[in-house]
Formats: C-alpha cells, sequence, structure tokens
C-alpha cells in the first residue's frame, strides 16, 4: 500500500513538537532521560506511539512512530514537517487523539 504524504505547516522560529506525555506516564527530567533507546507507549485510543527522545535541558520528540490496529502505521517527520500515513482517517484520528504542539527549540 501506497503512503499518504501530509504537509505540515512551517513556523521560521518554531519546531514541532509531539508532547512528552504521548511518551511518558508522567513529566520526566532530562537527567531521566536515554536518548539511546526507543521508548513506548500504547494509549486508549489504540495508537502505540514509540520515539527516540531529545534531552537538551528540555526533553522533546521530532520523530516517531504510531501504530493502530485498524488505522495502520503512522511515521511522524515533525523535524522535516511532514507526516507519513496509511490513509487520511488514520491522520485524522491521530490527530484528534493526540496533542503535537509547537515549541521554540532555539534557546536550548
Amino acid at each position: 500500500m501506497s503512503k499518504l504524504v501530509i504537509l505540515l505547516e512551517k513556523h521560521e522560529h518554531l519546531t514541532r513538537v509531539l508532547d512528552n506525555d504521548e511518551i511518558f506516564d508522567k513529566n520526566v527530567l532530562e537527567d531521566d532521560i536515554d536518548t539511546d533507546i526507543i521508548y513506548e507507549k500504547m494509549h486508549l485510543s489504540g495508537w502505540k506511539i514509540s520515539a527516540n527522545v531529545n534531552a537538551d535541558w528540555y526533553v522533546w520528540i521530532e520523530n516517531f512512530t504510531a501504530v493502530h490496529p485498524t488505522f495502520g502505521t503512522l511515521n511522524g517527520f515533525l523535524d522535516k514537517h511532514y507526516i507519513e500515513v496509511e490513509t487520511y482517517e488514520a491522520y485524522e484520528h491521530f490527530i484528534k487523539n493526540h496533542s503535537i504542539t509547537f515549541t521554540d527549540l532555539g534557546d536550548i
């Protein structure tokens, strides 16, 4: 099956990131993060999100994979401003249930 690419709006000084609570059950500190492993979290929405986590004073997620038993696989390349997904319905379901926000990484 071919993938659908969703282009995300760019902002000059802001970076789009997946919120930390999408991969962690609680707030974590930079010292608690191992950036060499992949973290995973299963959500009530049915999406299992996997990601490497960035940590440098602030903890953030730019790239991730999410898998759903009905909607298939969604790959987020937020640092490159796009999401790759099997169907638009999958994208809509993911966005409805999970938080992608903008942050300013310029001060890090």
